[in-house]
């Protein structure tokens, strides 16, 4: 019988093995009868019976190599960690602004004396979950704390008065379009840059749009520069046909502030309004999505054909746009802008009804098809057959889709469990899929609630009740 070598096995196959053929042995075999039969030396077998006289099974298991001793202690990875994590170079005296390997190798030689070679860097940023990525730009300018209050204060009431008042709320925002945009990836034989034949006639031009979180949009396209005048125009072809007054959210472009503008929006009295969102703070605007999309979307994937005008390419993808209303909804998404979401407002309404800690009952069952329970026994967290009963409603034909609160500590909770009932939820699908259930935790997080996915122990248990 061939011989097998031992090296060649699975750490678990081999450990397997030692213990049947020392088992075997103890059981009255002959050594040399266990080791033909298993296709291994003899003095294998005489090595394991020995290790095993001395430590028992667990001198047969299989054991990790522990390999190297590591350059950095525990404590100074985590000091690693803590000098990239919300920071740059230049603090530390780097003129470049972007983490790199090489800066980050020659910081430990500085603070360690610790030399790794630029190999050895990346499994150790990989270990502490640093990744590369494309940073975002922020201004100095940026007032963190204003965009707090814009997010907790100001747009709340933003949209209260736009109740009060029957207004809609739309985000606005200019872009300009280029023609020779940078084009997008491609695939092309290696070594070998791929070509694409587009205008040389350099095009450029600009444009408004409009949205809401209900997937409304409006655009306007025009050449030359953004002038008081101009924008006046501009607003009033945005009232065209409307019957509700626009709550009309911008930046603090100086043209937006002008005298004349500000007397136009005056005359309307109280058609339009402008609103302004915070200095330096344009990730707030879910209509820079819109202009993302078109961009990444348009001539840097379609580039301009022969004799092709950009102004005609720049309206039919804002056509497009506006045809999708899915598509403008998920503008919303992101979440620097779900503040201003549609189905973030419904959370809230949710959670501002409160909880009766003291008992277990039905907290909302508005008509949506989604079911708020109460769900907080007296002895504090619940488990999961607490959960369970109350994320049940009757049989698993009456449930819907289930939206039941964990409250450990009393301060509100989501489950999402598939919808196997009769009617839809609003913005949540039917059934719940897991991308929308995303979407909703990173909701939830905005409004301070803890969401569990559908797949989450507490989920499950859900699922199993009734």
């Amino acid at each position: 019988m061939t011989r097998v070598d031992n090296r060649s096995l699975d750490h678990k196959v081999l450990e397997h093995m030692r213990l049947l053929a020392v088992e075997r042995v103890l059981a009255g075999e002959a050594p040399s009868a266990v080791a033909e039969s298993l296709g291994i030396y003899r003095t294998s077998i005489y090595k394991w019976l020995r290790a095993h006289k001395k430590g028992g099974r667990a001198a047969l298991q299989s054991t990790t190599a522990k390999g190297p001793k590591p350059k950095l202690s525990a404590a100074q990875k985590q000091q690693v960690r803590r000098w990239i994590v919300g920071k740059d170079p230049r603090p530390y005296g780097f003129g470049y602004g972007l983490w790199t390997r090489r800066i980050i190798a020659q910081m430990m030689l500085d603070k360690f004396a610790v030399s790794l070679t630029l190999p050895a860097v990346g499994p150790l940023l990989t270990s502490l979950d640093i990744t590369p990525q494309k940073p975002l730009r922020r201004a100095y300018e940026r007032d963190e704390q204003a965009i707090r209050q814009w997010k907790e204060d100001k747009y709340p009431a933003l949209r209260k008065r736009a109740k009060q008042r029957g207004a809609e709320i739309c985000f606005l925002d200019e872009a300009g379009v280029c023609s020779d945009s940078p084009l997008g990836r491609s695939y092309g034989l290696k070594g070998q840059t791929p070509v694409v034949k587009t205008s040389g006639q350099r095009q450029k031009i600009n444009a408004l749009s409009a949205v809401n979180a209900k997937g409304a949009f409006w655009y306007n396209v025009y050449s030359g520069m953004l002038t008081a005048a101009l924008f006046v125009v501009m607003l009033k072809d945005l009232l065209k046909g409307r019957k509700q007054p626009i709550l009309l959210v911008v930046d603090g472009l100086s043209v937006h502030k002008a005298k004349l503008v500000a007397k136009y929006v005056q005359s309307t009295k109280g058609r339009v309004e402008l609103h302004f969102l915070p200095p330096s703070a344009p990730d707030l605007n879910p209509d820079a999505f819109a202009w993302s999309h078109l961009k990444q979307n348009g001539t840097s994937k379609k580039p301009l054909r022969k004799n092709e005008a950009l102004r005609q390419r720049v309206e039919e993808d804002l056509a497009t746009i506006k045809k999708d209303r899915s598509l403008v909804r998920s503008f919303f998404m992101a979440p620097s802008v779900s503040y201003a979401s549609y189905l973030l407002v419904i959370l809230q309404m949710w959670f501002s009804i409160g909880y009766d800690c003291r008992c277990e009952r039905s907290c909302l069952f508005p008509p949506t098809g989604i079911l708020l329970k109460d769900c907080c026994p007296p002895a504090g967290k619940p488990g999961p057959a607490n959960v369970a009963r109350c994320a049940g409603v009757g049989t698993s034909k009456e449930r819907r889709d289930v939206v039941a609160p964990d409250l450990p500590a009393c301060g509100g909770g989501l489950v999402l469990a598939p919808n196997d009932g009769a009617r839809p939820g609003i913005g949540l699908g039917h059934p719940v899929r897991r991308g929308v259930a995303e979407t909703v935790a990173g909701l939830g997080q905005l409004a301070g609630v803890p969401v569990l996915g559908p797949e989450s122990p507490v989920g499950m248990a859900g699922r199993a009740g009734g």
